[in-house]
């Protein structure tokens, strides 16, 4: 599970962020060449404001991205059994 904290006063990185989850068409129906958006990715899960589920092999991509960002994010672990 991966949650982030940006100041929602920070507009650019704010932008950034949602273009790089939801994609480019937030609020209309997007086109079938636009971007989609990282969590319409297979192995990943919107949980609510700020929290997704990223299998491993999509963490790389997310953490990326954050970091050049300069998002400050947290990764835990999580095991269901």
């Amino acid at each position: 599970m991966v949650t982030w904290y940006v100041d929602s006063h920070d507009r650019s990185t704010t932008n950034r962020l949602k273009y790089f989850l939801f994609g480019g068409a937030v609020r209309r129906r997007a086109s079938p060449g636009a971007f989609q958006g990282f969590i319409r990715k297979e192995g990943v899960r919107y949980l609510a404001q700020s929290a997704v589920f990223v299998k491993p092999s999509m963490l790389s991509g997310l953490r990326v991205f954050l970091e050049r960002a300069g998002v400050d994010h947290d990764v835990e672990p999580i095991t269901f059994v």
